[in-house]
């Protein structure tokens, strides 16, 4: 019985991941600058953003922080509940996280430092986001 319970856990695991990536994907996709956000109040009523009021914060605080590497959450996101469905065992969580987290943060800065002035969505987005941005200007002198 509690091997049948451990292979359900598994499964909703990746249910829970597979819904995650899907969001994530849908509210990044249909992104707008004249969505309402933590940054921008508009007039128009409703957003339109695929995943309504909740896509358009999340997409917005990603694409602030991360820039286009916003991307790499959907990735990981899908790649995480594949491994849930398929049951095959990766290494230990602890590890994923840092490895997965310091990917993020290197392509953000790589993203940052090769495309300086590159823009999104009329101007509003930095290529590598806010925290590329911040950490090339604060670690390039040390270089």
């Amino acid at each position: 019985m509690s091997r049948l319970f451990e292979r359900q856990r598994g499964d909703l695991w990746g249910l829970l991941w597979l819904a995650l990536g899907i969001v994530l994907a849908l509210s990044l996709a249909s992104y707008s600058p004249l969505d309402p956000s933590l940054n921008s109040l508009t007039i128009i009523g409703k957003p339109q953003n695929l995943c309504g009021y909740i896509g358009s914060f999340l997409s917005d605080i990603f694409y602030q922080c991360f820039g286009l590497t916003s991307w790499l959450l959907v990735v990981v996101a899908l790649r995480r509940a594949v491994s849930r469905f398929s049951g095959f065992k990766t290494e230990p969580a602890k590890k994923r996280w840092i490895v997965e987290g310091l990917l993020l943060l290197g392509l953000a800065c790589l993203f940052s430092l090769h495309m300086q002035e590159t823009r999104f969505f009329s101007g509003s987005i930095r290529v590598g986001g806010w925290l590329g941005y911040v950490l090339v200007r604060q670690f390039l002198p040390l270089l």
